[in-house]
């Protein structure tokens, strides 16, 4: 006699197979080393490097004035009355065994006292440790989230980026683990005496979206 037994049977988890090809490693399986290796590498080596570093001027600033200066790539160098901001500083001519076609603006020498670098993220052209090991100063640094090093407290890695609305009194942030933007209307918000403390549970909370006046 036979007997049937109901329920489902356990499937079974296939195994991923392995890269069989440079392909295969990209989503549209276009990639190829062939012309990689003749577009980035051997035109690249065989191109003959342009531009010239100069001396820069830079401007005296009143309050509520803001100076730019490209460098050259990522790398920019924002000014402000009190504050000089290195932004994805790279000022190698090589990188690794990819080559730099035009040189940097000026020496890494002839800039201003940084007081904050900020590294946008951690590509190796953004984030050149190499570059960052030749500044004389900062030794404070604002890096990209899981950057941070817990034996360096002076690298603050980035958990929120937030702008400031002042004419219109708008708060925007957004965390750097979640696409969400989230935002407060500060007319809405009660702000006379005695209207207590608000706050909103943000830490792992990654649902939170939009307008969040009314969770205030």
């Amino acid at each position: 006699m036979h007997k049937e037994h109901s329920g489902s049977h356990p499937q079974k988890t296939q195994r991923r197979r392995l890269p069989r090809s440079f392909k295969e490693l990209t989503p549209c399986h276009h990639f190829s080393p062939r012309k990689f290796f003749y577009e980035l590498i051997w035109k690249a080596f065989l191109t003959r490097r342009v531009g010239q570093r100069k001396l820069p001027k830079f401007p005296k600033l009143t309050c509520g004035q803001l100076a730019l200066t490209w460098i050259g790539h990522a790398s920019f160098l924002a000014q402000f009355t009190d504050l000089n901001v290195l932004i994805d500083p790279n000022f190698a001519n090589w990188l690794f065994f990819l080559k730099r076609i035009r040189r940097a603006g000026m020496k890494i020498q002839d800039l201003p006292p940084i007081d904050l670098v900020l590294l946008t993220h951690a590509h190796f052209d953004h984030l050149h440790r190499p570059t960052l090991r030749r500044l004389r100063s900062p030794k404070i640094a604002v890096v990209p989230w899981g950057v941070g090093d817990p034996q360096h407290p002076n690298l603050s890695p980035t958990y929120w980026r937030s702008v400031a609305d002042s004419t219109n009194k708008i708060y925007y942030f957004e965390s750097a683990l979640s696409p969400n933007i989230v935002w407060v209307n500060l007319n809405n918000i009660n702000f006379n005496p005695g209207s207590g403390v608000r706050a909103v549970a943000v830490e792992e909370n990654y649902s939170i979206i939009g307008n969040i006046d009314s969770a205030l």
